[in-house]
């Protein structure tokens, strides 16, 4: 998607909110060869609209809700009742009180290239290993001596 000139917070928004992307196409039962094209069109009026959007997230998600009607409708059919999905899950964070360091993985997933996912996100990758150390960490004395 950013190869073919896309606006890079557009291709951000998306990668963000791609699991709920998912599930919502999930939920209305789309195949998954249709599923491309429903995506399509709801970037389609992502990119003539883009500007004016507040909550882009949210705007993409209500749009692609709408497309999976649209979908069933031109298949002379009624939508199905969309099954029931959990929430999106908790950000996927990092972090480490004791060092006031944190780490939002979703957003570091959405911002690697997939090449460089692979490597710092596969079984014993980097952030296993960093898991890792930090939990075996001791706990800092707090508060802090000089």
């Amino acid at each position: 998607m950013q190869g073919n000139g896309a606006d890079p917070e557009m291709v951000e928004t998306v990668a963000l909110i791609r699991p709920e992307l998912r599930r919502l196409l999930w939920s209305y039962r789309i195949p998954a060869d249709a599923a491309a094209d429903v995506m399509r069109r709801a970037l389609v009026g992502a990119v003539v609209h883009w500007r004016d959007i507040r909550d882009k997230g949210q705007w993409l998600l209500e749009t692609v809700q709408f497309e999976c009607r649209v979908y069933w409708q031109e298949r002379g059919q009624p939508p199905p009742a969309p099954r029931r999905y959990a929430p999106p899950a908790a950000r996927d964070v990092l972090e480490d009180p004791r060092l006031g360091v944190s780490v939002d993985l979703d957003l570091l997933r959405a911002m690697l290239p997939a090449h460089r996912r692979r490597v710092v996100f596969s079984h014993g990758g980097a952030v296993a290993r960093l898991r890792e150390v930090m939990a075996s960490r001791p706990p800092a004395p707090w508060p802090p001596v000089d």
